[in-house]
């Protein structure tokens, strides 16, 4: 069943080669939206306490996708299931991607565990990034290296990161503390 959503993804996608390069660009480039983002929320002018809420929220979205890749090497120790394209002959491989483990999807999981994080703190923001994982994974399924499910199963283990990283005193501590010591430090 799901290769068969996969091909007829394929097959409606890239007949339309401005369509194809979208996918494809979204597939491989997607994520550097989180970092481009990050580094203006971290960086962006405003008084302190705007500046200290930013930087709270960017470093507990950061322990949200540690934890998120944390809970991805658990799941590769105990299984390894085939990417669509290696494991389907008739699947297109359209970005280059070695043959490791498919579930869950890395990408869409730090996607949702960071997306998440920052709504919490930014719900605009935050609901922008959450439809831009939901795409990056699409984008993952019409490449052809990721299935629905490793998709799904990433936006859960990226929503249970973030709720791990928002209720952790420890992270929330940190995440506090580091914009603080960091905004205190650069006055002197």
């Amino acid at each position: 069943m799901e290769r068969w959503l996969i091909l007829k993804i394929q097959s409606v996608l890239f007949h339309n080669p401005a369509a194809r390069e979208s996918v494809v660009g979204m597939a491989r480039w997607g994520f550097w939206a989180y970092i481009l983002y990050g580094l203006v929320q971290w960086f962006r002018p405003g008084n302190l306490p705007q500046q200290i809420r930013r930087r709270q929220s960017m470093t507990e979205a950061l322990f949200s996708v540690g934890i998120s890749s944390f809970f991805s090497f658990l799941i590769s120790l105990i299984w390894r299931r085939q990417r669509p394209f290696a494991a389907h002959g008739s699947v297109r491989q359209a970005v280059i991607h070695k043959n490791n483990a498919s579930f869950p999807s890395n990408h869409t999981m730090n996607a949702a565990a960071a997306a998440l994080t920052v709504f919490r703190y930014q719900k605009r923001s935050g609901t922008v990034l959450l439809i831009w994982s939901i795409l990056i994974g699409a984008s993952r399924i019409a490449c052809g290296v990721h299935y629905v499910t490793d998709i799904l199963g990433g936006m859960i283990l990226g929503y249970m990161s973030s709720r791990i990283a928002g209720r952790s005193r420890l992270v929330r501590l940190v995440s506090f503390l580091v914009p603080v010591v960091l905004k205190i430090g650069r006055k002197r």
